[in-house]
C-alpha cells in the first residue's frame, strides 16, 4: 500500500469537473461541468482510478515497477475464446511494446496491450433516470459477460456514476435560447429507483465458474450542469448519504476498489502461468 494517502477517485473527478470547464458546447457556446459528448470525462475518472486501484495493490505495484503491467484507455479488444469484441473504458494487463515507466500514476499507460487482467465498464446516469434503467442493465450485464466468457479469470469490473441534483442542465437538449432549459427530476427517488434496479438485476459474483461481476461500485453525484456562462459556481460535488451506498457495503467504491486488489493478488501474483485464452487488442 502506498504510504500517500490521496483522495479517492470520485473525490479527484468531481474536483477536476469544478476546475477543467474546457468542452465548449458547439450549439450554445456554454461551457458545462459535465458533457455527455465529451470522452475525456470518462478517460479522467478511469485514470483517477487506475491511481486507487494501483495504490491498494501491492502486487501491481511490483509488476509495474517491472514493466509487466500497464493499463490503456477505451480500446477495443478480442477475446480469443469467444471471438467476441468488446470495448473497455479501462483496461490494466500485460504491455505491449515499449513503455515509460516513470508516470504519474505508478502504473505505466501503454498504447496497447498482449492481454487483459481487468476490464471496466463505466457509465453514466445524469438525467432521465427511468428511461435509462433497461439500457443500462443490458450494458452492464453484456459487459461482464463478454468479460467472463472470453476469460474466466480477468476481473470484470464495473461502475456507475448516478446523479441525484434536483435540477439538470442537459447540453443536447438546449434550443439556442438565451436562459438554459433545465430539467426537474424527483429526487431522491429517481436516483433510488436506479440503485435498488441495479442492485436486483447485476450479479456479483464469488467464484470465475459464475457469470457476473466480480467489482461493482455505483458513486452517487449532485451536479446541476449550469453551465459557466448562467453559474459560475453550479453545484458539482459527491455525495455521501444515502441512497449512496454506504461503506463496506458491496457497492460502495472503497469496496470495489479493494475487492479488485484482492482479487488481482489472488489471480495474477505469478503472471508466468497466466492461460492463453486472453483479450487482444
Amino acid at each position: 500500500m502506498s504510504s500517500t494517502i490521496r483522495p479517492s477517485a470520485p473525490d479527484r473527478w468531481i474536483a477536476w469537473l469544478r476546475s477543467n470547464r474546457i468542452t465548449r458546447d458547439t450549439s450554445t457556446g456554454w461551457h458545462f461541468p459535465y458533457h455527455p459528448r465529451s470522452g475525456l470525462m470518462s478517460q479522467k475518472l478511469c485514470e483517477f482510478i487506475v491511481r486507487d486501484i494501483y495504490d491498494a495493490c501491492p502486487v501491481l505495484q511490483e509488476q509495474s515497477k517491472r514493466g509487466e503491467a500497464a493499463y490503456t484507455l477505451d480500446k477495443r479488444f478480442v477475446w480469443k475464446r469467444t471471438g467476441k469484441p468488446k470495448k473497455s473504458d479501462l483496461a490494466i494487463g500485460h504491455p505491449e511494446g515499449d513503455i515509460e515507466l516513470e508516470t504519474p500514476y505508478g502504473i505505466p499507460k501503454a498504447e496497447a496491450l498482449r492481454s487483459v487482467l481487468i476490464s471496466l465498464e463505466a457509465k453514466a446516469t445524469m438525467t432521465e433516470h427511468n428511461k435509462s434503467k433497461p439500457r443500462l442493465t443490458d450494458e452492464l450485464t453484456s459487459s461482464y459477460e463478454i468479460v467472463n466468457r472470453g476469460y474466466p479469470k480477468a476481473i470484470a469490473a464495473g461502475l456507475e456514476v448516478l446523479n441525484i441534483a434536483v435540477r439538470y442542465v442537459s447540453p443536447t437538449r438546449q434550443q439556442g435560447t438565451e436562459e438554459p432549459i433545465i430539467t426537474k427530476h424527483n429526487q431522491p427517488y429517481a436516483a433510488t429507483d436506479v440503485i435498488n434496479h441495479l442492485r436486483r438485476d447485476l450479479v456479483i459474483r464469488n467464484d470465475i465458474t459464475e457469470i457476473g461481476f466480480d467489482a461493482m461500485a455505483i458513486v452517487v453525484v449532485n451536479v446541476e450542469n449550469l453551465p459557466l456562462e448562467i453559474e459560475p459556481n453550479p453545484k458539482v460535488e459527491i455525495w455521501t448519504n444515502p441512497p449512496a451506498p454506504q461503506p463496506n457495503e458491496p457497492l460502495h467504491y472503497e469496496t470495489f476498489v479493494s475487492r479488485i486488489a484482492r482479487l488481482y493478488a489472488e489471480r495474477f501474483s505469478n503472471l508466468d502461468d497466466l492461460d492463453a485464452e486472453r483479450a487482444v487488442e
